[in-house]
């Protein structure tokens, strides 16, 4: 199964180029142009792609969440995530964001992280964008410390 969202991910992150390969992957295959418009205006507030948790991310998309879902539709489009995931695919990273709360939204990527979650993956690549320098710096120092965490943990 190809894996070419993957591997255009990293190639923008090593070339520093990360923000234009989100909006590229929200106006192609990702199917989010909304997003793609938003984050637009905060382009200089991101950080990642990074190793992180992904259980306490706030998803937003089931049954009676903020985009309801019905559960059979949402466990036939996880399920088919993770029969990819089974047969080789690496799904794009989650996008996340504080933009419209202040908490850890998943933007994009609601279905991905049900999928890996399911089959027991911890910490994804995610792509965080923050509404300003404050949040971006705040979320830094915490990354960081958290890092420093896990290090010591090992």
């Amino acid at each position: 199964m190809p894996n070419i969202e993957y591997n255009n991910m990293y190639k923008a992150s090593e070339e520093c180029k990360i923000h234009d390969w989100v909006l590229s992957f929200l106006l192609d295959s990702g199917n989010n142009h909304k997003l793609a418009k938003k984050l637009s205006e905060y382009s200089q507030f991101h950080f990642g792609p990074v190793n992180y948790p992904i259980s306490d991310l706030i998803n937003l998309v089931g049954p009676g969440k903020m985009y309801h879902e019905e559960q059979s539709v949402l466990d036939s489009r996880v399920d088919a995530m993770i029969d990819s995931i089974n047969n080789g695919w690496k799904p794009a990273p989650l996008i996340v964001t504080n933009i419209w709360n202040d908490s850890l939204e998943i933007a994009d990527g609601c279905h991905r992280q049900m999928a890996l979650k399911k089959i027991g993956i911890t910490k994804y690549q995610i792509i965080f964008y923050f509404k300003d320098q404050y949040s971006l710096d705040n979320f830094t120092q915490e990354y960081m410390q958290y890092l420093e965490f896990e290090k010591h943990a090992h």
